[in-house]
């Protein structure tokens, strides 16, 4: 088993691949975690000779495709495969294809968040419908601008028949156990990710019944 976990900063799953694989290409592991860890990802020691300009360009396309409804995903593996470093990559012509869906996307994410948020009991609900996965961005901007209040941003659009969510909040809260306290019986895609950043996809009226009971212990704390 091998992770990064109590670490400061964390490694992403692509850095620790590189402590692995130490002959592959550090820009890959700086890929991943920059767009797991923005510029945070610059403090680790694995990345310290990583050239940041390209890395962070072609990070916001590359990560685009899996964020609408059947974007081309395949394409942008094949840019990374392909290419022996960032630049090379972004000079690539089907990068204009990626460049394209992180315009969709962000056009999508900008309706979003717009989404006027329910503030009640410590706890601040955004419920939009949107096909593109902008739940975790909404969520993390609106917890900057509702602090202390707990964030969750929660997504009608995203799959069929399922409310798909992401809960943030700053401070030194474990988010996923307090998940796990509010519906403690609840299994599948829920409650996992990082103490600070999680969600998960639940049924509609399993997610009224999560937000009744967040704001009951957020109230009672």
């Amino acid at each position: 088993l091998l992770s990064s976990y109590g670490e400061r900063p964390e490694a992403s799953t692509s850095v620790l691949t590189a402590r692995v694989l130490p002959d592959e290409p550090r820009w890959l592991g700086a890929l991943g975690a920059f767009g797991d860890f923005g510029d945070g990802a610059w403090d680790l020691k694995e990345l310290s000779n990583v050239s940041r300009a390209p890395v962070k360009r072609l990070a916001a396309i590359v990560n685009a495709p899996r964020r609408l409804p059947q974007g081309p995903v395949r394409l942008a593996l094949e840019l990374l495969v392909e290419h022996d470093d960032p630049r090379s990559a972004l000079s690539d012509p089907r990068s204009d294809t990626l460049a394209e869906c992180k315009a969709e996307w962000t056009a999508g994410f900008k309706r979003a968040l717009k989404t006027p948020p329910d503030v009640r009991e410590g706890v601040a609900v955004l419920r939009f419908s949107s096909p593109y996965q902008v739940h975790p961005l909404v969520a993390s901007a609106w917890a900057r601008r509702l602090a202390p209040n707990l964030v969750v941003a929660a997504n009608d659009g995203y799959l069929p028949g399922m409310v798909n969510f992401a809960v943030r909040k700053t401070g030194e809260l474990d988010l996923r156990q307090l998940l796990q306290s509010a519906l403690p019986r609840q299994s599948g895609e829920f409650a996992h990710g990082h103490p600070r950043a999680t969600g998960g996809s639940l049924a509609p009226d399993d997610f009224d019944r999560l937000i009744e009971q967040l704001r009951a212990l957020v109230r009672d704390q």
